[in-house]
């Protein structure tokens, strides 16, 4: 997945994202064994993604952190168990990316659903260790 976040951002340095910081603050994040948030490479790669959309002027950092506001407390609201308290913070935020990208028609619903079924078909499809590819896209 970095190999194919390098070709479609190849200016940025996502290295960039994973400095040490204090998180404990954050609802719904914990830090794993090696000190960092992400405790699956799709949460960093989206962090990634969303902060370079923002820099180079896809949207404003006010604007996605207004919508992923809005699913933290629809989170915050429904009840969630503990075990899924780390994807539930990335699934909030995957979730605003996703309405932002609808609002600003840089994609539609019936084209974002089409891709996740795609991908979950490839990499349910792929060899473990081998790299997924999406046919037909």
């Amino acid at each position: 997945m970095s190999r194919f976040m390098g070709a479609i951002f190849p200016k940025t340095n996502f290295n960039q994202f994973m400095t040490k910081l204090n998180y404990s603050y954050l609802p719904y994040i914990k830090e794993n064994k090696n000190g960092s948030v992400f405790l699956a490479p799709w949460q960093g790669q989206l962090f990634a993604i969303t902060v370079h959309m923002s820099d180079v002027g896809y949207f404003t950092w006010n604007e996605f952190t207004t919508i992923f506001a809005k699913y933290l407390k629809l989170g915050a609201s429904s009840k969630i168990s503990e075990i899924n308290l780390d994807n539930k913070y990335y699934n909030c935020w995957l979730n605003a990316l996703e309405e932002l990208i609808i609002n600003k028609k840089f994609g539609d619903k019936k084209t974002l659903q089409l891709f996740k079924k795609k991908w979950k078909s490839a990499f349910n499809n792929t060899p473990h260790g081998q790299p997924v590819k999406i046919e037909n896209l």
